[in-house]
């Protein structure tokens, strides 16, 4: 879908369910609204603060799958009405790179930043790599010169997308317990979890291998006659040294006890070029892993 389609449908389900809000976060470059949804519990509000999750897709501009299985997830938690979301409270940024996903659509299929331009540096390279652009580790596998495709920016959020992420989810853990946070990218069917930016081993690496596990082994068991999706549970590091990215960030600054980076279908077959009639079974898939993953992280 275009961007506009994307904030059609997100206006749509905001209108046809009464647990879904919609609201902007922030603007980007170019002037299109960063969209937060959030999904609200059925149970009766108590004074207690509330289990939160937090889901990001499409930071970087040619993983369209990203996108497309994050709407269905949104369509199916909407919806959903068993106690798996009953008491949680669910924010989702669906397309937190607009500018870039429509430069990607209409320009270059291949293009991975964002679209701003920085008057103070070079002009014929625009963009930033939004998931180096966060502070932990900041500049660790990343590129200070703004024509790479990993350049992190003039300084930690710099960018306006990551500014307006990062206001969001600290409000969000201030009146939640947010205990999740799931940044959706592609390719390579992997379940990172921090540190990305170095080798050390992150707090409660135990329990995010476990939990990430779960989700893996359900997202395998397929449907229908299917097999699913064989996921990778990993720490991000164990395949290059990156820093700047939401996860990191999350885990870090925010303490957030589960903290991953999935990176969906296919193992590079397609690549990011994907094909459309993958998007239903990744996100069954993905929807399976889901249902394990989010009773094991939340604060019982």
């Amino acid at each position: 879908m275009t961007y506009v389609e994307i904030a059609w449908y997100l206006h749509e389900l905001a209108a046809k369910s009464p647990r879904v809000e919609l609201k902007s976060i922030g603007k980007t470059f170019e002037n299109r609204d960063i969209w937060l949804v959030h999904i609200k519990p059925t149970a009766k509000e108590g004074t207690k603060k509330r289990d939160a999750i937090w889901m990001e897709g499409g930071i970087h501009a040619r993983e369209w799958i990203s996108e497309a299985v994050t709407l269905q997830l949104l369509d199916k938690l909407a919806s959903d009405d068993t106690t798996l979301t009953r008491n949680i409270d669910i924010y989702c940024v669906p397309i937190a790179n607009p500018d870039g996903y429509e430069y990607s659509r209409n320009t270059d299929r291949l293009w991975r930043k964002n679209r701003a331009i920085d008057p103070s540096m070079e002009r014929d390279c625009p963009g930033v790599d939004l998931n180096r652009n966060w502070s932990t580790g900041y500049g660790v596998g990343a590129s200070t010169n703004p024509c790479s495709e990993v350049y992190q920016g003039s300084a930690p959020f710099s960018e306006l997308e990551t500014r307006a992420l990062k206001k969001e989810m600290t409000r969000v853990s201030s009146v939640n317990n947010l205990r999740l946070v799931m940044a959706v990218h592609s390719f390579g069917q992997k379940l990172y979890h921090p540190w990305g930016f170095t080798k050390k081993e992150a707090p409660n690496t135990a329990e995010m291998k476990k939990a990430g596990l779960a989700f893996a082994q359900a997202a395998a068991k397929g449907s229908r006659g299917r097999k699913g999706a064989q996921y990778e549970v990993t720490s991000s590091s164990e395949l290059y040294l990156a820093s700047g990215a939401t996860d990191d960030w999350a885990k870090a600054t925010l303490d957030v006890p589960y903290a991953y980076t999935l990176e969906l279908p296919d193992e590079g077959l397609h690549g990011f070029v994907l094909p459309s009639n993958f998007i239903k079974p990744a996100a069954q898939d993905v929807w399976r892993g889901m249902k394990k993953l989010i009773p094991m992280v939340l604060n019982k």
